[in-house]
């Protein structure tokens, strides 16, 4: 609507030249800037490749529509997610299982009292 509403201003006050530039740089920005920008900014918060985050939207938006395409790059990252979790776990129990080294509490904060 915003787009719409952007390019009949421009024909209203400079003209059809001035609607058709303003129509042309209004869909490249929300679809080629504005695709390329968010798959950056997800795939920095999700911690993944923006590859995979661009190909994981694109399947699941071909899949199950703009559910799959909105939910697919969480989906992904919660997958690795936990591989990488099943991976470790299975590396530490290959270890001789014996007690772990590490802080249970590491990345909690201390308790209150």
């Amino acid at each position: 609507m915003s787009g719409a509403f952007a390019t009949v201003v421009a024909l209203g006050t400079a003209g059809p030249t001035a609607a058709i530039v303003m129509l042309v740089v209004i869909l490249v920005v929300q679809n080629v800037v504005q695709t390329v920008v968010m798959t950056k900014l997800t795939s920095e918060a999700l911690h993944i490749h923006p590859i995979v985050n661009l190909a994981s939207t694109l399947v699941g938006g071909a899949l199950a529509g703009i559910l799959g395409a909105t939910l697919s790059a969480p989906a992904v990252a919660t997958a690795l997610r936990i591989r990488a979790l099943l991976d470790s776990a299975g590396a530490d129990s290959q270890d001789g299982g014996g007690q772990d080294d590490a802080d249970p509490t590491d990345g909690f904060p201390p308790p209150s009292q």
